[in-house]
């Protein structure tokens, strides 16, 4: 197995990625645990962050491709 030497913008990207799932992870656990009244809002706070963390993996899906090539 061939391993390409790590970018600054690769290791940028794969942190941010790291973040956004995180992110994600703990918006689902406090839409688990909200009140019914709090619950629509922290959905919506949970899908926002399922939408970064989205970005995030396309965006390291992108440089993943690059270092491939």
């Amino acid at each position: 197995m061939t391993r390409y030497p790590t970018t600054r913008q690769y290791r940028e990207a794969l942190e941010g990625w790291r973040a956004a799932a995180e992110m994600a992870d703990d918006r689902w656990t406090q839409f688990t645990v909200a009140e019914h009244a709090a619950r629509p809002f922290m959905f919506a706070a949970y899908h926002a962050a399922l939408d970064r963390e989205e970005a995030a993996a396309a965006e390291l899906a992108l440089l993943s491709v690059d270092r491939a090539a």
